[in-house]
């Protein structure tokens, strides 16, 4: 799915990601909204790792929490790489479809994010 993410600071060392996704293969749109917990400090000069914790709500064909949608609770896990205002991002966060049906799965992210 191609996306838009945003990320607000809270404290120096905790934001909210929010995302916007949607899916060309078959019409889905996501909408994520994560607490994470990220490095001040870059690590070995250009990482920032992070995790957290948060939520997915997925609509497919016109229709909320149906079989194709669906509510999902995450933990997401990343690094960012860059020293500047725009960074790379890898993402992997294990889910947990809780509507309509539970259901494990393993979600994940690769792209840039600008800081402001």
């Amino acid at each position: 799915p191609q996306g838009l993410t945003l990320q607000v600071p809270i404290t120096g060392m905790a934001a909210f990601n929010m995302s916007l996704y949607y899916d060309l293969r078959s019409p889905q749109i996501d909408l994520h909204l994560d607490q994470i917990f990220v490095q001040s400090q870059p690590v070995l000069h250009a990482f920032y790792p992070y995790f957290g914790w948060g939520g997915r709500v997925s609509f497919q064909n016109n229709q909320t929490l149906s079989n194709d949608g669906g509510l999902t609770g995450r933990i997401p896990i990343g690094l960012e790489l860059g020293n500047s205002h725009l960074r790379g991002l890898l993402e992997v966060a294990p889910a947990l479809k809780i509507i309509p049906a539970l259901k494990l799965s393993v979600q994940g992210a690769i792209g840039l994010r600008y800081h402001f």
